[in-house]
């Protein structure tokens, strides 16, 4: 019953099958910068911290690589159908593996050449530099070898924010790096949201109002499915793991993630710069783009204004409460 309602909404918007699992990718994954931010305003448990920004890694990871098989197989449906079509399974699961693992594989060799190179440099602003020329030189050379420049960019950064930083970079210079990575964040997120907005101005939001409550709808009820279905099933597995190692939960390596993070962690989910970047990457031939781009600009300023409000007058209380009880 399910795929018959996911399937006549599809039709309701009048989005084809592959374009709405490009926007599913998109809008997929998380932005947590505001929300830790606020989170270190009022003050937080670290561990709590590490979940969500962990869990954006590994969605900014994940949604690149979905996003860019299903853009590749929407793209050759539309301009190659026969040649998708005489493809066997084999075929097209090697075409995958090289538009992702080249990527992959050109991001971890450029990341870790780079961490041992810049052993042997004691300048902090020509090693901040080297991280800006990594990231624009192993896009162009996984885009140039026909692989995935955004996860070679991902597998880059993910190498040098942790290997590098770790045998490569002084403190001095990981103090540098994070403060000019941050400003340029920033600002790059400023333009963003300002481009969005120039976008959003110039178009009429009524044409595609399905498509954004229909998104919005469907990230909120993904998101809620996977934190109260999976995060008890962790918590359960600690505790049979506790049980079989004869170790209380409290001292044991792997301890339950506290009931009370989870509305935390469940309004965390904002949307935000990797998914702007992404729809705005869409090439012109794309079919559907108006819409997915108003769908996935709506979601994002919905996100950021709901759940980011919601969040300022809830976590307060919710610390409240969890501070109340003993430390888990």
């Amino acid at each position: 019953m399910g795929g018959s309602v996911l399937l006549d909404v599809i039709r309701e918007v009048q989005i084809p099958l592959l374009a709405a699992l490009l926007l599913g990718a998109i809008v997929s994954p998380t932005d947590p910068i505001a929300v830790l931010g606020l989170l270190r305003q009022i003050g937080m448990p670290k561990r709590l911290a590490a979940i969500i920004e962990g869990e954006s890694l590994f969605n900014d990871g994940v949604a690149t690589a979905i996003f860019e098989v299903v853009l590749a197989a929407l793209l050759l449906s539309l301009h190659q159908p026969s040649e998708l079509d005489g493809l066997s399974a084999w075929q097209i699961g090697l075409k995958v593996v090289d538009l992702l693992g080249g990527g992959l594989a050109v991001g971890f060799a450029a990341g870790f050449l780079v961490s041992h190179f810049v052993k042997v440099i004691e300048d902090r602003l020509f090693e901040t530099t080297l991280t800006f020329c990594v990231a624009y030189g192993v896009y162009i050379l996984a885009t140039l070898l026909g692989s995935s420049g955004l996860l070679a960019v991902v597998a880059a950064g993910l190498t040098l924010g942790s290997y590098g930083r770790r045998v490569g970079m002084s403190e001095q210079t990981q103090e540098v790096v994070d403060t000019v990575w941050e400003f340029v964040s920033y600002v790059v997120n400023s333009l963003l949201f300002l481009l969005v907005g120039i976008e959003i101005g110039q178009t009429a939001l009524g044409g595609a109002l399905s498509a954004i409550i229909w998104t919005f709808v469907g990230i909120s009820l993904g998101r809620t499915l996977v934190i109260y279905t999976l995060l008890p099933l962790y918590r359960a597995w600690v505790r049979w793991r506790g049980i079989q190692a004869r170790v209380p939960e409290q001292t044991s390596t792997a301890m339950p993630i506290p009931t009370s993070w989870y509305p935390l962690i469940l309004f965390s989910g904002l949307r935000g710069a990797l998914s702007l970047a992404l729809v705005l990457s869409l090439g012109s031939d794309v079919p559907n783009l108006p819409e997915l781009r108003i769908a996935v600009y709506s979601v994002v300023l919905l996100t950021l204004l709901g759940q980011g409000v919601s969040l300022r007058i809830l976590l307060p209380r919710w610390l409240v409460a969890y501070n109340a009880k003993p430390a888990a």
